[in-house]
């Protein structure tokens, strides 16, 4: 399992080790507890000792059962609560390249990593919604499981947009589902190396979609595309942050970190799976004039230790493109 920097390393043994260890305590005290008390006088005597007596009661004792408690709470949480609690994310862009007074509007979903039971995927058609974009995006990762595939095309179906619904896939789709149809019967448009333009309320800006594994097709997507324009691109990775800098990409969307799923106090995500660490582990990014913003997702991928999310919440994101030209 690759982690975010050999200090994300250690913290996760560690972390492993902790739990470990007082799950272990725990263990050890309820056995003796019982044996202190089971009929027949050799074991009885024996563990009536003094020196099991002053273990199971002593001040380090109550600690590991307050430990104990607490590795549990954390335990519900994560696995139970948090990847639950779908939030919606809000931010602003301004650009020289929409007119003043005018507002683009647009929801950018990621990474369902839809399986086959009812997780977040009917919060986010609802939310969605009621925000009322005017553009829809999706950046990759549909499934984690092939049986999700109606839970997320039932998820994008009641979606609309006036500027339209587009999508890209992630590695997983590319990985895993490739022969699947993954988009059909939905209103998502695939976008794999090329730009659609869109206008909204007499403002056209343009939408560049990359697949994952065509990244070297990025320069070419945006052929013919004016300088002037404003462009979004939608990849499932943050790490071509710096190619959508050099070629004039004013806001990039992206996903595929899930902000890391288990973050921790001060530090953050320990493991995001991208080229560049935890630099751009999550939010919003500046380069140069370009501005990234690095989604959490909206579900988990369903395996054992990555189901759980731990302050890091699944979110929907709502961006408000504010023009000042």
């Amino acid at each position: 399992m690759p982690f975010a920097s050999p200090l994300s390393s250690l913290l996760a043994i560690g972390l492993i080790a902790f739990v470990w260890i007082v799950l272990s305590w725990e263990i050890v005290f309820i056995f003796l507890t019982i044996m202190r008390k089971i009929p027949g006088k050799l074991l009885k005597d024996h563990f009536k000792e003094e020196k099991y007596r002053k273990l199971i009661s002593s001040k380090p004792a109550w600690l590991m059962h307050i430990l104990f408690i607490f590795v549990i709470i954390c335990l519900f949480w994560g696995y139970l609560v948090e990847p639950y609690r779908l939030h919606i994310e809000r931010i602003q862009v301004e650009t020289k390249k929409i007119a003043a007074g005018s507002t683009v509007r647009i929801v950018h979903l990621t990474d369902s990593h839809s399986v086959g039971r009812v997780r977040n995927e009917a919060k986010v058609t609802e939310l969605v919604t009621s925000l009322n974009p005017d553009i829809v995006v999706f950046t990759g990762d549909v499934l984690s499981a092939p049986e999700g595939l109606p839970m997320f095309k039932e998820m994008m179906k009641p979606l609309s947009a006036q500027g339209g619904i587009f999508g890209v896939k992630g590695n997983w789709d590319e990985w895993y589902w490739n022969e699947m149809d993954l988009f059909g019967g939905t209103p998502i448009k695939e976008l794999k190396s090329d730009h659609v333009n869109v206008t909204i309320r007499n403002q056209t800006i343009s939408v560049i979609g990359i697949g994952f594994g065509r990244e070297m097709l990025l320069e070419e997507s945006i052929e013919g595309i004016h300088e002037e324009q404003y462009k979004i691109l939608l990849y499932h990775k943050p790490d071509e942050i710096k190619n959508a800098r050099d070629l004039g990409i004013d806001l990039y969307l992206t996903g595929h970190t899930h902000g890391g799923q288990i973050r921790l106090p001060f530090y953050g995500a320990m493991m995001t799976l991208s080229d560049y660490g935890k630099k751009y582990e999550s939010g919003l990014f500046r380069e140069g004039d370009t501005t990234m913003y690095v989604s959490r997702g909206i579900g988990t991928e369903d395996d054992g230790l990555l189901r759980a999310r731990f302050l890091c919440p699944p979110e929907i994101t709502y961006i408000e493109i504010i023009g000042t030209g």
